[in-house]
């Protein structure tokens, strides 16, 4: 008799939508806490963390929290392990997830010259590479720099006489090398 009302009763939440609705106000909460915020959690506790966690950390409720752990291990950022010890489902990082808070701890090798001051020289040379012609968005892509940086450093190098200013039929703004033997090698 009992299972009879409980079937009848989730039948009955199936039916008029609010079974919908609930899922929808959970995944509300669930979609309004970042998965920065969950990595920061986890990883603030070893790697791993459990639903209990996400909610004493976050002010999740249980639901939502699941719903946000098991949203995340879909994207693969974690796995899933239940510890049969304490009965609660473990969400561990994943290998590509680790591997990527590695790489972002790191110092970012390949630019790292231009963290400390980009010479005119390089400018130059970026735009030699590119047949002689650059913008303030080229510039601030392939010498990680901010664009108000990289107008400032191509407006100063146009002022030097290094370069001629063209706006082309869009609107951008592109700075063409004057010293043309520069471009032979090419």
């Amino acid at each position: 008799m009992v299972f009879f009302l409980f079937i009848l009763f989730i039948a009955f939440f199936a039916a008029t939508g609010l079974g919908v609705w609930l899922y929808k106000q959970y995944s509300i909460g669930a979609s309004s806490l970042s998965n920065k915020k969950i990595l920061d959690i986890a990883e603030g506790l070893g790697g791993s963390l459990t639903v209990e966690d996400v909610c004493e950390s976050s002010g999740l409720t249980r639901g939502e929290a699941r719903i946000k752990l098991y949203t995340m291990l879909a994207q693969g950022i974690f796995e899933y392990n239940y510890d049969n010890v304490t009965l609660q489902e473990v969400f561990i990082f994943s290998p590509s997830t680790r591997k990527k808070m590695k790489y972002a701890e790191e110092p970012h090798r390949p630019n790292q010259k231009f963290n400390n001051r980009l010479s005119d020289g390089e400018i130059i040379s970026f735009a030699v590479n590119a047949k002689g012609k650059i913008s303030s968005a080229s510039l601030c892509i392939k010498a990680d720099i901010s664009v108000d940086e990289a107008k400032k450093r191509l407006n100063d190098l146009h002022e030097k006489g290094i370069f001629e200013i063209k706006v082309t039929e869009n609107g951008t703004v592109t700075y063409i090398i004057n010293d043309l033997d520069l471009l032979e090698g090419d």
